[in-house]
Order: C-alpha cells, then structure tokens, then sequence
C-alpha cells in the first residue's frame, strides 16, 4: 500500500498549468500558425519546437480549432490567476517538442516512425485526440488531492470543458473517416489509445 503525497493544490495547479501550455500552443499554432503571446508564457518561458498552422481546414474545422485554441489559453490565464491568488508563483510555459514527441508516440503505437498533427485536418484530429484524453485524466486523477473546494471547483470546470472538447474531436475524427470512406486515422487514435491503457 502507497501511502498518498501532502501535495500543496498550487503544485497540483503547475501541473496542470504545464498541461494546458501544451494544449494551448498545439491548438493556437494548428488554427493560427502562431503559438502563446510572451506574457501569456511567462517570463523565463521555454522553447516550442514545431507546429503549423493545419493546411486544408474547411471552414467549420477552422472554427473548431480556433474555438479550442481560445478554450485552452483561457485555462491558461485562468490556472495563472488562480495560483497567484494563492499566494503562489505560475511556472512559465517548459519546452515543448512537438516534432520529437509526436515521432516518439507514433513508433511507441505502432503507427510508424514519425507523425506530424499538423500535416492535415484529419492528422490533427489525431493529435487532438491525444491531448484531450490526457487533459481528462490528469484532471480525473488530481481532483481527489486538491483540498481548496474553490479550487476544485475551478479544476472540475475545466475539466468538463476538456472531456467536451474530447466529445467533440472523437466525432470530428469520425465523421470525417466516414466522409472519406477512410478509417486510416480512426485506426491511429486507436492505436494511440491501446497505448495509453497499457502505459
């Protein structure tokens, strides 16, 4: 039997705040080319490798990403806040990899030795898929260990727009699959997702 961590909630907070850079430059990159705004990231912020604005975006899909984007940087500012109202620090955006990190998920699932989300709408589908089932979880699993109720409040909020955002991308990914008459990528992210449960 483990015994649980005493885990200060503005730990907990960077944890999750390290998530939603990821997201945030993910999604603002895929809709607009571009990543987090220097005072967004914070003094002392990481590097961002990778990442493109997704070529072939039909309107909707534009829309889509770009409704995320601003979701995720308004969980950015909103996790900043919430730490500095606490009398805590935010830690500023770490590096972020999005070429290797991407390369080293699809070999580890089987899909092949490399995988860019930003490729096409349907390969960003893909890459959706992976950080919003990762957004749940981490959200599912902190929860029981943050002691402030408004700041559970807070997290469960978020959380709820993270598992409707994963709605969302696994019916896009769908959707689109069968437009195509291609289930190619509907493969990948259950791939990605046997992945996950065995890690």
């Amino acid at each position: 039997t483990t015994t649980p961590q005493d885990v200060p909630d503005n730990d907990i907070l960077n944890f999750a705040l390290n998530l939603e850079y990821l997201e945030a430059e993910f999604y603002l990159r895929a809709a607009t080319g571009s990543g987090l705004s220097s005072a967004d990231a914070l003094s002392g912020a990481g590097t961002v490798t990778g990442g493109a604005a997704v070529p072939g975006f039909s309107t909707a899909m534009q829309q889509y990403a770009v409704e995320i984007a601003q979701d995720e940087l308004n969980h950015v500012r909103a996790i900043q806040g919430t730490i500095t109202k606490n009398s805590g620090t935010p830690v500023a955006r770490p590096n972020i990899d999005f070429t290797n990190a991407f390369n080293a998920l699809a070999s580890a699932a089987g899909i092949g030795p490399s995988f860019d989300p930003f490729s096409s709408p349907s390969a960003f589908l893909v890459g959706a898929f992976v950080f919003e089932d990762v957004g749940v979880t981490a959200y599912t699993g902190a929860a029981p260990a943050i002691t402030n109720t408004d700041i559970l409040s807070a997290a469960a909020g978020i959380q709820a727009v993270e598992a409707y955002h994963a709605a969302e991308i696994r019916t896009l990914l769908v959707g689109m699959a069968a437009a195509n008459n291609d289930q190619t990528y509907v493969n990948y992210a259950n791939q990605v997702s046997a992945l996950r449960g065995k890690l």
